[in-house]
């Protein structure tokens, strides 16, 4: 398929793919949550320790309630990382407690409670869209449901392009596919570690409102790490920042906690209030303090 095509697609589809998602009638605000404590996050004196470099993370109480939308921030190396691997059970806490509703994050991940997306989308590129798309029942080893993944690439944008490869994609159109393999099975919560960064600032604001939009959608829990403020402020009911902890630069945890109200309202009239731009210098100002701890 010639590659002009796709890249006439990425000024298109993605704006039509968020009006089909606002308009479905499985996307109003009054939906049924589909999950109950199963998709609240409970960490209780949780700390992990690492040599090199050496550093501890230190989590004294944090939950995260269902449906809620939660923001991590702060410089590299305070452990953003390393606390979203605690939370889906890839690193055990050496001290502490974490539950995914009544499960360990072991079990919870094995009972499919995640779904995950990374910075890099980590397609296969042997196989096509409509493929890489049905990954997540082919490790399931059950037959792939043809009729949730069509519907899956249609809110993404990307069903006319089933039968092409990775290789044709933009930047953008491998994170909506990355985006739409992660929420295929319905976690009950999301994880997005800095999905966007390696996309323009205009396509990470498109993607800022879809994932908005899915996630209005499956009112699933979710966690978003990000260095972007705006995409934080935009997407968040609430901001942890993460950064070193007062008496000694090798503890760190959350050190400052944010509500927003913006929600939801990723367009140019709300990014240009004041309103916003006093949570963006507010947020800017305590990462600063953070940095002359």
């Amino acid at each position: 398929m010639p590659r002009l095509v796709f890249r006439q697609f990425i000024h298109r589809p993605l704006s039509h793919s968020l009006n089909m998602i606002a308009t479905s009638p499985h996307s109003h605000s009054t939906a049924t949550p589909r999950y109950s404590s199963a998709a609240t996050v409970t960490m209780m004196d949780v700390s992990h320790s690492y040599t090199s470099p050496p550093f501890t993370l230190s989590i004294p109480t944090l939950t995260i309630p269902e449906g809620e939308v939660l923001s991590i921030v702060g410089r590299s190396g305070v452990g953003k990382t390393t606390l979203l691997s605690l939370i889906l059970g890839i690193v055990e806490p050496q001290n502490g407690r974490i539950f995914i509703g009544a499960q360990t994050p072991s079990s919870a991940r094995s009972n499919g409670a995640f779904g995950v997306a990374f910075q890099n989308p980590s397609l296969l590129p042997w196989l096509t869209i409509f493929e890489n798309a049905a990954l997540p029942w082919r490790l399931q080893g059950t037959l792939p449901n043809v009729t949730r993944i069509e519907s899956l690439l249609s809110n993404v944008g990307l069903l006319e392009y089933r039968d092409a490869y990775p290789t044709d994609l933009s930047g953008g159109m491998k994170s909506r596919l990355s985006l739409a393999r992660a929420v295929a099975l319905e976690p009950c919560i999301l994880v997005l570690d800095e999905p966007f960064s390696s996309l323009d600032e205009f396509t990470r604001l498109q993607m800022a409102t879809l994932v908005s939009r899915l996630q209005q959608v499956t009112r699933s829990t979710m966690i978003l790490v990000t260095h972007n403020a705006t995409e934080a402020i935009l997407m968040s009911d609430r901001i942890l920042l993460l950064g070193r902890l007062p008496g000694g630069q090798k503890r760190t945890g959350i050190i400052r906690e944010f509500r927003t109200e913006f929600r939801n309202s990723c367009d140019t009239n709300v990014i240009n209030s004041e309103a916003f731009r006093a949570s963006l210098s507010e947020l800017a100002r305590c990462f600063n303090d953070e940095g002359r701890l």
